[in-house]
């Protein structure tokens, strides 16, 4: 026993030192690789492979550096021979049919594949191992044969109907690709979400939704998920008429009682759609009263009044300014909305519904009827409910409505109840936390403000982020001019009470005075907000085309090039002259945060020129 011992322990000794040689060679090899120096590599693997051609790393890798050096005959020499070897591994006749591609003879890598497939008894796994090779070289003329072939083979053709569309789709046959989807929805109607899903994914390409909808045209009644299908496609190229007649259709099919038409109506909404929507809601009201949808639907009509009276109203109430005095809006639809909202108030069915409904009214009562003692009323009444979907909303716009009237006390109070509403979202306490650090600004408490503002800035993807590292800017320079400082706080509750006057003066003061850098450019883009509001356009656009001059060294010039592409727009309604300013802001600053907004105002303004 002892000499079987001291005989192992000698051969291993001898084997361990050459096996750690091997490995080290092939690693050297694969350095070669990375590095572009394949000739290196071929002669370390090939010396490799010859003492080792079991080794299927060494084989693969050298295989993988002679089609790399254009050595194709020596690529199909081993794949050969390992296939005499082990002639079962199907993954080998792909190789070798990639080998064949590489080299340019197409019909010779096609006859390899399909050898592979006959070999192995038309096996539905080889069909995908020959499909995947087929596909890597971007063969899909073949690739759709195979996987056409293997769907009239398997007994579940739907996984390869998806396979075959999404390579259609890709090479822009879109009504293919589009029969496959139906040839889904005949066998396994419940994919239809999926069917939806992916043909999603491509019909924003030119001629795909055309081609789309052509083809489930014909198809519509094999069964209703095609037709809802068809019904979708419509809504999505925008022809609302023929969408609205099947969704109408498919209703009294399923006898949803209007479901069907109410989720017609959230697509149109969701689309932006809001008059069409409006209309679509309303005839639920009138066609189905009996309905358990019947209050959802009055909110989305309600709803949908409200996004056509904001768009009307958009430019004419001043909305598009950074500040503006509130005034009273007189739109008889404002008041038909407070009446259905308080309406939908009332029913105790759902108290988001109610809560929703209070929360819009109120809205109406501060933006449009200048009435913020009602506004002040009733988000203080939705705050009775801290379960309810808008008591953080409510508690965020009654804060505002408190700094406005110099309450600042009771602002901070009622914003600081936001972190404990337990349905608050993170941006909605981040809206708080935001406005409780511009109080504390206000107060000159300004190493608290900067405490909140910390907070808010561990997420620099919320919505209050720009607008909280503005404020951390003005505020790190508290140690070398504490009295900019103070003097823009003060300036800044005065802007905050709808004091414009004042607050112009203010600004004006701070930014003749050249103070801080930061300080002095803000009030600058401040003095020209103020004139603004004032309705003061001319003094407006002179600061604002001051402060976005190439020499003037302002760190908001794009944000003032942005403001005085809104004047042009919405004051001056000179089109042509606000697509220049919006062009002059994509040039001069591309990493501007107002580029994407820029973007959109200049395509909108296109299209109404043209």
């Amino acid at each position: 026993m002892l000499k079987k011992l001291i005989f192992l322990t000698v051969v291993l000794a001898s084997i361990l030192p050459a096996q750690n040689d091997v490995n080290n060679r092939f690693m050297l090899a694969a350095s070669y690789e990375q590095a572009g120096e394949f000739e290196k590599a071929k002669n370390i693997l090939e010396d490799l492979f010859a003492k080792q051609p079991d080794n299927f790393q060494f084989f693969d890798a050298l295989n993988r550096i002679y089609i790399q050096l254009k050595n194709y005959d020596s690529s199909e020499k081993i794949i050969k021979q390992r296939i005499s070897i082990t002639p079962q591994d199907m993954n080998l006749y792909g190789l070798l049919g990639k080998t064949y591609h590489i080299k340019g003879d197409e019909q010779l890598a096609f006859d390899t594949w399909d050898d592979a497939i006959v070999k192995s008894n038309y096996n539905l796994i080889v069909y995908r191992l020959i499909v995947n090779y087929a596909m890597e070289r971007r063969a899909f003329g073949k690739a759709i044969e195979l996987l056409n072939d293997a769907k009239q083979r398997s007994p579940d053709s739907k996984i390869y109907s998806y396979d075959l569309a999404n390579l259609y789709a890709l090479t822009m046959n879109y009504t293919r690709a589009a029969e496959e989807f139906v040839s889904v929805l005949k066998s396994a109607p419940n994919e239809i979400h999926n069917v939806r899903g992916r043909m999603n994914t491509y019909l924003n390409k030119p001629e795909a939704l055309k081609q789309t909808i052509g083809v489930f045209e014909g198809a519509k009644n094999t069964n209703i998920e095609t037709k809802s299908v068809l019904a979708w496609l419509f809504t999505e190229d925008k022809n609302f008429t023929s969408a609205y007649e099947l969704y109408k259709e498919l209703d009294k099919e399923r006898g949803s009682g209007g479901g069907e038409i109410f989720g017609f109506a959230q697509l149109l909404f969701n689309a932006g759609e809001f008059e069409i929507a409006s209309g679509v809601f309303l005839d639920i009201l009138n066609g189905y009263s009996s309905s358990p949808l019947v209050n959802s639907a009055k909110m989305g009509y309600a709803r949908s009044v409200e996004e056509v009276l904001n768009r009307k109203s958009f430019s004419s109430s001043g909305r598009w300014k950074p500040v503006s005095p509130r005034t009273e809006i007189n739109i008889p639809e404002a008041d038909r909305l407070i009446e259905i909202y308080i309406e939908l108030s009332k029913k105790t069915a759902s108290p988001d519904i109610t809560n929703e409904a209070l929360f819009r009214a109120g809205n109406i009562y501060l933006n449009y009827k200048n009435r913020p003692g009602e506004a002040e009323k009733i988000y203080t009444k939705i705050l009775e409910y801290p379960m309810s979907l808008f008591a953080a909303p409510a508690a965020v716009e009654l804060g505002k409505l408190y700094i406005g009237d110099g309450r600042l006390e009771q602002a901070m109070q009622i914003l600081g109840r936001t972190s404990g509403l337990p349905r608050a979202t993170e941006e909605q306490r981040n809206k708080a936390k935001f406005l409780m650090s511009q109080i504390l600004f206000y107060n000159k408490e300004f190493d608290e403000a900067g405490k909140l503002l910390s907070q808010i800035l561990r997420n620099l993807r919320d919505n209050s982020a720009n607008d909280a590292l503005e404020l951390s800017l003005i505020l790190n320079i508290k140690m070398n001019d504490s009295l900019s400082l103070v003097a823009f706080s003060e300036a800044e509750y005065l802007l905050a009470q709808g004091k414009f006057s004042e607050a112009g003066s203010r600004y004006g003061s701070i930014s003749a005075e050249k103070g801080g850098f930061v300080i002095g450019s803000l009030a600058a883009l401040r003095s020209a907000e103020t004139e603004l509001a004032l309705n003061n356009t001319d003094n407006a656009m002179k600061i604002l085309t001051e402060i976005s001059g190439e020499e003037s060294g302002n760190i908001y010039s794009d944000k003032a090039l942005y403001l005085l592409g809104n004047i042009y727009e919405y004051s001056l309604r000179d089109s042509a002259g606000a697509v220049e300013i919006y062009e002059k802001l994509l040039a001069r600053f591309p990493a501007s945060m107002y580029l994407d907004d820029a973007r959109e105002h200049i395509i909108d303004l296109r299209n109404k020129l043209s």
